[in-house]
């Protein structure tokens, strides 16, 4: 059995913010759930250093913080 399917697919990358919340639960596992649970085949989520988004407000991770908005970033391929 091959663990890797053919033909053609789309990756799918979502951004959002680290304590963004869906229902009481963190958004990115809600994703990450949504997408498992519709058979995409994989998905990664990424913590990332700084960023922005569409309300030009920088995310920066700063050392000395213990906690943060960070920006997060889905990546998942999707077959079509």
């Amino acid at each position: 059995m091959s663990l890797l399917r053919q033909g053609k697919a789309q990756v799918l990358s979502i951004y959002i913010g680290e304590s963004d919340q869906w229902n009481g639960n963190t958004l990115y596992v809600e994703i990450m759930e949504f997408l498992r649970k519709n058979g995409c085949a994989g998905a990664t989520v990424t913590r990332a250093i700084a960023g922005y988004g569409a309300g030009v407000r920088l995310h920066e991770q700063k050392a000395w913080q213990l906690t943060s908005d960070a920006p997060v970033m889905i990546l998942s391929l999707i077959h079509i």
